[in-house]
């Protein structure tokens, strides 16, 4: 398991040393940022020249056009096939799996407590927590069932937790072997320091892939919803000009189509 947590001490320090230069520094930052950010913003918020006005006049708001890169195709009628709803449907299948394995991941990273690292077993699966002085299961919500400490290793006095069936007695053996000797205690020390250089790597690349999940589904589903209310509007439209050329009619035959609309 890989997690990320940057180095904080620099950044404190520069906060603690001088507090002037830094406030200084931030409020040039967010200065050169508000111009370029309320350019996005209106771009974001206002129709491009090359959006059609029955995308305008169909209730298609500029926002989701230009935010969610929506594209609905108008030389004829807009129409939803099989093909749009399976890739959505897809796309559902692929966060709900992503959310079941990312998230508690993320939790579980974010919980490991300090000077520890997280590590899997490898045949198992299990996470775990480990620091030099202490082992316990890594878990996403509920408190954690066990926990192997050095003194406890040392004594041998883990009957209790290996009778309870939380641990086996081979896991056991390798946490203290990891917890008491040497060789265990140079290896805890490069795992925990490279856990905590990547935590913040995958801290932030969990929610970020989640998020891409996430707008790429809503992306094909206001797709669908903003095409079927196109067209929605393009049949009533040519149906107030069927109806102001020739008068009343029914929806049958080749008017069939506005049955839709009925």
């Amino acid at each position: 398991m890989q997690n990320i947590t940057p180095s904080l001490n620099m950044v404190n320090a520069e906060f603690t040393n001088a507090p002037l230069g830094t406030t200084v520094a931030l409020i040039t930052i967010l200065a050169l940022l508000i111009k370029p950010t309320i350019k996005i913003a209106n771009r974001i918020f206002t129709y491009k020249k090359g959006h059609s006005e029955i995308l305008k006049k169909g209730g298609v708001p500029a926002f989701m056009l230009n935010f969610f890169i929506i594209s609905i195709p108008l030389k004829k009628l807009p129409t939803i096939g099989k093909p749009e709803k399976v890739i959505t449907f897809v796309f559902f299948i692929i966060l709900l799996l992503a959310s079941w394995f990312l998230i508690p991941a993320l939790v579980q990273t974010l919980r490991t407590p300090p000077d520890s690292t997280l590590l899997i077993w490898k045949e198992s699966g299990k996470p775990f927590y480990i620091s030099a002085k202490k082992a316990s299961e890594a878990t996403t919500f509920l408190p954690s069932s066990w926990s192997v400490t050095v003194e406890e290793c040392r004594q041998n006095t883990l009957s209790a937790t290996e009778s309870q069936g939380l641990i086996s007695a081979r896991n056991l053996q390798d946490l203290c072997t990891l917890l008491t000797t040497a060789e265990g205690q140079s290896h805890l020390e490069n795992a925990i320091a490279k856990f905590n250089k990547e935590k913040l790597f995958v801290t932030s690349m969990i929610p970020f892939t989640l998020a891409v999940i996430l707008w790429l589904l809503l992306g094909f589903i206001f797709t669908i919803y903003y095409t079927k209310k196109v067209r929605k509007f393009i049949l009533m439209e040519q149906k107030k000009a069927i109806y102001c050329a020739h008068g009343d009619f029914s929806a049958t035959g080749v008017y069939a189509i506005y049955q839709e609309i009925e």
